[in-house]
């Protein structure tokens, strides 16, 4: 069993804007790549806890597009190799497959966070008191491999922003600390994608 941290996505994110510095040494396209990460490490730099909504349609999309991708590169590898309709059958399957798992890790992972990067521009917000209307734990299985699964947990906070249930998702350290209490003093803001995400939470021992 494992729980959801922001912190992990920050370290991968610096492991590959350090892979995108060393390859860019020979070929100096990848430092173009160098924004990807660095937009997901300020994405979410002193946020506390943010809404992870990315759209219904992203992944599938994403997915879409992917699948579409790697079922194209197998034909243009393949050069004039012709196929029968069952190996384009079987390429058309594992490239599905593939672009879909891929759509639904980039749309969560790097899609979101670049959202949440541009979102961060122009956002407005009220450092006060909000009541918290219930705390949740969300675990979703995840396959490690053929006949192997694990869970992670997913903690979640749902606030009454200025008369509008919100939810964000939050660290454990955040949900252990404020389980049974009924507010917080956080900013909270509204980005100029419209996605909530507080900053500058005053802890209780504080207050």
């Amino acid at each position: 069993m494992k729980n959801f941290s922001e912190k992990t996505v920050k370290n991968i994110s610096i492991c590959f804007l350090l892979l995108f510095l060393l390859l860019g040494l020979n070929h100096h396209y990848y430092f173009a790549l160098m924004i990807i990460p660095i937009m997901i490490y300020f994405s979410t730099w002193k946020v506390v806890m943010f809404e992870d909504r990315i759209g219904r349609f992203s992944p599938i999309v994403i997915g879409l597009l992917l699948s579409a991708f790697i079922f194209y590169c197998q034909y243009y590898l393949q050069g004039e190799v012709v196929s029968t309709k069952e190996v384009i059958a079987l390429k058309g399957t594992i490239s599905f497959c593939i672009g879909m798992w891929l759509g639904s890790f980039i749309a969560k992972y790097i899609y979101m966070r670049i959202k949440f990067f541009i979102n961060r521009i122009g956002s407005k917000g009220e450092q006060k008191e909000y009541k918290i209307i219930k705390m949740i734990i969300d675990q979703k299985r995840y396959f490690k491999k053929p006949g192997s699964k694990y869970y992670i947990n997913f903690y979640y906070l749902i606030a009454d922003v200025n008369g509008e249930e919100v939810k964000f998702l939050i660290e454990k350290e955040f949900y252990d600390k404020y389980l049974g209490k009924k507010s917080m003093n956080i900013n909270i803001k509204k980005g100029s994608l419209g996605i909530f995400y507080g900053i500058n939470l005053v802890d209780l021992e504080t207050k």
